[in-house]
C-alpha cells in the first residue's frame, strides 16, 4: 500500500533514524556530532532545499527525516563512531545508497535514449504524438521553482520555447519548512503551469538531479491552447506526501526571498568523474615489460584480464593499466620523463605499510629504486616510494590519510 503505514521507508531515511539510535545511546558525542552535522549541512550544495534550517536535534531529525543536507551529515558522522554499530551503519549505508546509484543510473539511460520509451507511440509525419517533439526533444511541465527561466538557464545552461499549461488530477501546495511546493493526485484539482518544449536529454538528466529523490519523474497529460500534450513532470513520492502543508505556492515570494539565493547555490550540471578509468604505457621493448608488469600489477591487487600478442592490461582498485609495444620506429627507446606528454605515474596505496612492502617487493623484481619510502610535503601525512620500469617510467606508490588536500581545516 503505497504511502500508508506499510510504505516501504526511502533508504536514506533508514540510515538517519540508525544513526539517530546510534547516537542516542552516546550522550557524550552527540553535541559535537550535531555541530559537525551543521557546519557540513550549511556547506553542502543544494543547502536552500533543506526542509529546516533550524539548529538540528536528533528529535527534529527523527520527525522530520527527509533526506537532505542535515540527514545526509548527520549520518556520516555517525559512521565515524568507534562503535561496532558505527560499522555496521557503514556497510548499510554503502548497500542502500549503492541501490540508488544504480536507480539513478537506470533513469538516466532511459533519459540519454528517449525513443526506447516510445516505442509503440503513434507517429505523425517525424513527430510522435506522445512526449517528444522530434528524436532526442522532451517535453517538461514546471509547476513551481523551474517555472523561473533563469533558475532553469542556471541548472541546464539552456533556455526552451514554453507555453502556458494546466495539470488536472493533481494538487499543488507547499512543503512543510521548504521554500518550494510539491504536487500530489488529488481528484478534481487543477494545477497551472509551464510546458517546456524541445528538452534534450542531458538537461533533463541535469533537471532529475536538481529534484532529487523527494520527487519522482512521471508521465502526465496536460492541457494546453492547443490541446492535449504529455509531458514528463516530478511528483511528490507518496511516502513524502505527508510534508504537503496545502498552503498555495507563492512565487513572487519565492523570487523576492529565494531566488537569488538559490541561483548563487545551484550547479547542477557540474560533475565529477569517479577516478581514472584506464592508463595505458607504451614500451619499447615490450617483451621486458611485460614480465615486469605481469609481476608488479597483480602483487598490486590488479587482475589480468588481457594478456596477448602485444597487449597486456589489469584491472584493479577502481582503475586499469595497459601495456603496449611502441611504433616500430620507438623500437629499443627508453621513456623520457623531461619530454611532452606522461611524467610518472602514482598508484595510491591503502595503508603506510602497504608502501614499505612494494619497496621490498620492486627491489626483488629488479626495478630500479629512484628513492626509498619517504615522507613528503605534497600533502599532510603524504609516503611514498619511487622507481622505474625497464623502459625507465616512473612509477609511484603512495598513502595519504584522509582526504588529503581535501580535508577540511580545522
Amino acid at each position: 500500500m503505497k504511502g500508508g503505514l506499510h510504505a516501504r521507508p526511502h533508504p536514506e531515511r533508514t540510515l538517519l533514524a540508525q544513526a539517530v539510535d546510534l547516537l542516542d545511546g552516546v550522550p557524550e558525542q552527540r553535541e559535537p556530532l550535531l555541530r559537525e552535522t551543521r557546519r557540513r549541512a550549511l556547506g553542502a550544495r543544494g543547502v536552500a532545499r533543506e526542509p529546516f534550517h533550524d539548529e538540528p536535534t536528533l528529535r527534529g531529525l527523527r520527525l522530520h527525516a527527509h533526506p537532505g543536507a542535515h540527514s545526509r551529515a548527520l549520518v556520516d558522522a555517525a559512521t565515524r563512531l568507534p562503535l561496532p554499530q558505527a560499522r555496521e551503519l557503514r556497510r548499510g549505508r554503502r548497500r542502500r545508497l549503492g541501490a540508488l546509484d544504480r536507480d539513478h543510473a537506470r533513469r538516466l539511460a532511459r533519459a540519454r535514449h528517449p525513443g526506447r520509451r516510445a516505442l509503440g507511440a503513434r507517429r505523425t509525419g517525424t513527430r510522435l504524438n506522445r512526449y517528444e517533439d522530434g528524436p532526442g526533444q522532451l517535453r517538461v511541465f514546471a509547476y513551481g521553482t523551474l517555472e523561473l527561466p533563469e533558475l532553469v538557464l542556471q541548472i541546464t545552461g539552456r533556455r526552451f520555447r514554453s507555453e502556458r499549461a494546466t495539470l488536472e488530477g493533481f494538487a499543488r501546495s507547499m512543503l512543510r519548512g521548504a521554500a518550494y511546493p510539491g504536487i500530489a493526485p488529488n481528484a478534481g484539482a487543477r494545477t497551472p503551469g509551464t510546458l517546456y518544449l524541445d528538452v534534450d536529454p542531458e538537461s533533463l538528466a541535469a533537471l532529475d538531479r536538481f529534484e532529487g529523490d523527494l520527487y519522482q519523474r512521471r508521465e502526465v497529460t496536460l492541457t494546453t491552447s492547443s490541446g492535449k500534450r504529455t509531458a514528463f513532470a516530478w511528483v511528490l513520492r507518496a511516502e513524502q506526501q505527508h510534508l504537503l502543508t496545502g498552503e498555495p505556492w507563492d512565487r513572487d515570494r519565492f523570487v523576492a526571498h529565494h531566488l537569488r539565493e538559490w541561483l548563487a547555490g545551484v550547479s547542477i550540471r557540474d560533475m565529477e568523474i569517479n577516478g581514472i578509468a584506464h592508463l595505458f604505457v607504451s614500451t619499447g621493448d615490450f617483451a621486458r615489460a611485460r614480465a615486469f608488469y605481469a609481476q608488479l600489477l597483480p602483487f598490486l591487487g590488479m587482475k589480468p584480464v588481457l594478456d596477448g600478442e602485444g597487449f597486456y592490461y589489469c584491472v584493479g582498485g577502481r582503475t586499469a593499466f595497459g601495456l603496449r609495444p611502441a611504433t616500430p620506429e620507438y623500437a629499443g627507446q627508453r621513456f623520457d620523463q623531461g619530454r611532452p606528454g606522461l611524467h610518472h605515474v602514482c598508484f595510491r596505496a591503502r595503508a603506510r605499510e602497504d608502501v614499505d612492502t612494494v619497496h621490498v617487493f620492486a627491489r626483488e623484481i629488479g626495478a630500479r629504486i629512484v628513492h626509498p619510502p619517504e615522507e613528503g610535503s605534497w600533502a599532510p601525512g603524504y609516503y611514498s616510494v619511487l622507481f622505474e620500469d625497464p623502459d625507465g617510467v616512473r612509477l609511484e606508490v603512495n598513502f595519504v590519510p584522509g582526504r588529503g588536500l581535501l580535508e577540511e581545516k580545522r
